[in-house]
């Protein structure tokens, strides 16, 4: 997966929506956002902050799993 931690947060946003059978137009109704704002978030056309995107995944009864990885870019070998 690619793009910045919250392109990718919004991508499983989106795929949770998706799975779980909730419309956009719902779930920004629940969620207290307009749908077009939510619509641009999960296709990449707008931000969210970090904090609106974790409140979505509570929302969903989501939760979110973070690892760190070494770089390799940029390092002498």
């Amino acid at each position: 997966m690619r793009g910045t931690i919250a392109e990718q947060m919004a991508s499983q946003i989106a795929e949770a929506l998706e799975a779980d059978g909730i419309t956009q137009a719902e779930f920004a109704r629940r969620t207290g956002v307009t749908a077009k704002h939510l619509n641009q978030v999960l296709r990449g056309k707008a931000t969210a902050r970090y904090a609106q995107l974790d409140y979505w995944a509570y929302v969903l009864g989501r939760s979110w799993a973070v690892s760190l990885q070494a770089s390799t870019e940029g390092s002498e070998t």
